[in-house]
């Protein structure tokens, strides 16, 4: 996780995080779009990467495939469907979720470790899978949540078939 605070806190109020997504073996990122983004907004911003941490094998997978994005989902929602749905916390998107609403709890503690402004707003975006997470963090009982700005998935509008 990447928090940029700009030296010039123009919008101390609001804190942008950018979920992505990324390998346990990427090397340390050098340069990144939030903090262009912070500096030239003048506001805190988050960079949330690895969500979801890949690539990953399952004890109970007979195969022991590496599985990535997709296929994680897929033998996640698979197990869960086995167990009779009994087991939500199996599901990939509840840690994905997890992870995104403890990065928002880390950011502010460290903003009153720091002594800076508190943000009263989170504005948070993601792609693809990032997107569906964007919508579960937003709806996590979470009031902070200003603005879900899901890049690739919509789920609006879903209708019962």
């Amino acid at each position: 996780m990447i928090i940029t605070i700009p030296h010039i806190l123009r919008r101390s109020h609001i804190t942008f995080m950018l979920i992505e997504g990324g390998r346990n073996t990427d090397q340390i990122p050098t340069k990144s779009f939030v903090t262009n983004f912070a500096v030239s907004v003048g506001s805190v911003a988050i960079e949330l990467r690895q969500i979801p941490n890949e690539p990953i094998r399952f004890m109970t997978d007979p195969t022991q495939k590496s599985r990535t994005k997709d296929a994680i989902i897929a033998w996640t929602w698979i197990t869960f469907i086995e167990q009779n749905g009994t087991n939500p916390n199996i599901l990939l998107q509840m840690p994905m979720t997890k992870a995104s609403v403890r990065a928002m709890d880390t950011t502010e503690q460290l903003l009153q470790q720091e002594r800076l402004p508190m943000p009263n707003k989170f504005i948070i975006a993601g792609g693809s899978k990032r997107g569906w997470i964007t919508w579960t963090t937003a709806t996590d009982n979470n009031q902070l949540v200003s603005a879900a700005v899901p890049v690739v998935i919509n789920i609006l509008n879903l209708q019962k078939a």
